[in-house]
């Protein structure tokens, strides 16, 4: 193990966490620009091992939305800061990245809206009992 130093266990929630926001309605293209290569050289260079880094962004059209979660992976952090605007991932719950209820809309008479919903609850309930064993989940509609 040369070169490399041992890393203590750590309580996760000493853990540092970061959200880095890009404005991309109010931002100039070169703002952007500068403000890519301070995340960058952020992540590569501040960022411990342990500490947990999400990248979101605001604009006027699809207001707040994380593009990635909370990760240690710098590899998916350098790709959504390269293109804050269209950067995609898969996320099975589709938290970061994506509205689940987009499809949602007032004029879909409900049925819809159930539909998007129990999609969602199931989608949730099984990525639960993978990670955390079985659960029992509860829809609350209005």
């Amino acid at each position: 193990m040369q070169g490399e130093r041992a890393v203590s266990p750590l309580n996760p929630a000493s853990r540092r966490s970061f959200l880095l926001v890009f404005d991309l309605s109010f931002s100039s293209p070169q703002s952007i620009g500068r403000a890519q290569q301070a995340a960058r050289d952020f992540v590569a260079r501040s960022v411990g091992n342990r500490d947990l880094v999400a990248i979101g962004s605001v604009d006027v059209d699809r207001g707040f939305r994380f593009l990635t979660a909370f990760t240690t992976d710098r590899e998916l952090l350098v790709a959504a800061i390269a293109d804050p605007r269209t950067f995609r991932t898969r996320d099975p719950l589709q938290i970061a990245g994506a509205n689940p209820f987009s499809e949602m809309t007032p004029a879909s008479g409900g049925a819809g809206q159930t539909d998007r919903a129990d999609r969602f609850a199931d989608v949730a309930a099984d990525y639960a009992a993978t990670r955390h064993g079985p659960t029992t989940t509860i829809a609350a509609r209005a």
